[in-house]
């Protein structure tokens, strides 16, 4: 999961890069290339990747206390990632540019 973010920032529009909360965890939006004609680029619509909670007892342990990391772009939501705690993702902006 990690490793796909990771490519997907390196790639992002940083004027565009977003570090909120949501669910008591992080939430990054961004954009990143969708196309370059011309030396134009064309940027992507809003990638958010953010903690969803879950409605379920995942890990029957009786407390409805895990979710999901998910992708979403162009209302389409992917899963990333499953039975994480709450508060389990955390993404920190600090403002220095990748190489």
């Amino acid at each position: 999961m990690t490793e796909r973010i990771e490519r997907e920032l390196r790639w992002a529009q940083a004027s565009t890069l977003l570090v909120t909360t949501v669910n008591g965890s992080s939430c990054l939006s961004y954009r990143i290339p969708a196309s370059i004609v011309g030396g134009v680029i064309t940027w992507s619509s809003t990638i958010t990747v953010e903690y969803q909670n879950s409605i379920l007892d995942a890990n029957d342990d009786h407390l409805v206390d895990e979710g999901s990391i998910v992708r979403i772009q162009n209302g389409k939501t992917r899963v990333l990632c499953d039975y994480v705690p709450k508060g389990g993702f955390s993404a920190v902006l600090t403002g220095r540019a990748l190489p």
